[in-house]
């Protein structure tokens, strides 16, 4: 396995501030902006190309980095009340993270 896979993505100083921010949960809409774009762009390099030549690993690796990007735009874009209505009846899963303030 090549180490450029470990290499992290150079991010600008506003999107550091934005991922600080986020984690203390104080990002304000402009940050969480930038934040959603980076994830997109610099970090899951949703609009690059991931074969890699002679290397199956970092084309895997890629492949990972541009599945998260189109899963978070899928999330953004999904109906979840369409989602609801048509799903009433199913059991509902619970959530991996919960509010503790919201028991």
């Amino acid at each position: 396995m090549s180490i450029e896979i470990f290499i992290p993505n150079i991010l600008t100083k506003a999107e550091v501030y934005a991922f600080k921010a986020l984690e203390k949960g104080v990002a304000n809409e402009r940050q969480q902006q930038i934040i959603f774009l980076a994830l997109q762009r610099s970090i899951c390099d949703v609009q690059g190309i991931a074969f890699e030549p002679n290397n199956p690993q970092m084309t895997a690796f890629n492949e990972g980095k541009r599945a998260v990007a189109i899963t978070i735009t899928k999330a953004v874009q999904f109906d979840w009340d369409a989602y609801e209505a048509k799903t009433e009846s199913l059991p509902k899963r619970k959530p991996a993270i919960t509010n503790p303030n919201n028991n």
